[in-house]
């Protein structure tokens, strides 16, 4: 018997993959190393390549997480 594959796990653990690095983002705002903190925001807000693939894999708006990092910054 061979096993069977289950693309709706595999999905899901995706997601969760691609939104645990756009959390990662998120935190990195916070880091006292300026360069880590630049970086973070500046693929969070300017990135038009990747970022909003990555936001689009995880389910989530790339223009509602922007907006939401804006308004702590």
């Amino acid at each position: 018997m061979q096993p069977t594959f289950d693309t709706k796990d595999l999905v899901q653990k995706q997601r969760v993959l691609f939104l645990t690095v756009v959390e990662r983002a998120i935190y990195d705002m916070t880091e006292p190393k300026p360069a880590v903190r630049e970086q973070a925001i500046d693929w969070l807000l300017h990135d038009d390549q990747d970022f909003p693939r990555i936001c689009e894999m995880a389910g989530i708006s790339a223009a509602s997480v922007r907006k939401s990092v804006l308004s702590r910054l």
